[in-house]
């Protein structure tokens, strides 16, 4: 759906190609600096050279639009998580692919 030009998620949830037009739009209105034009391999990189997206997804059984970061260093991780969660992987608004004790590198979920 588009509304003023810009592609909205009418029902609320960042679905398939949504989540590539979603930063597309942002740069066309001066939110973020970037060259993006809603294709797959149009999206920001996050400050460890991973993914950063936003898509709806089931994460640990809740359902809801979730900001992912990929290639995330394992104890940067857990130090956001206990910072602005619970510090627990698997509960709460910010959650990880696997357990913090684990030493590989994160993708981890922030809930929106």
């Amino acid at each position: 759906m588009f509304i003023n030009g810009f592609i909205v998620a009418k029902d609320g949830q960042i679905n398939g190609n949504e989540r590539y037009y979603l930063f597309e739009d942002l740069m066309l209105a001066g939110i973020i600096n970037g060259n993006y034009d809603g294709s797959s391999g149009s999206q920001p990189n996050n400050a460890f050279g991973g993914a950063l997206y936003i898509l709806w997804q089931t994460r640990n059984g809740t359902q809801d639009n979730w900001v992912t970061l990929t290639n995330i260093p394992y104890d940067m991780a857990e130090m956001v998580d206990r910072k602005y969660d619970d510090g627990v992987a698997t509960t709460g608004s910010i959650r990880a692919d696997r357990a913090y004790t684990d030493t590989r590198a994160k993708t981890i979920y922030w809930r929106m």
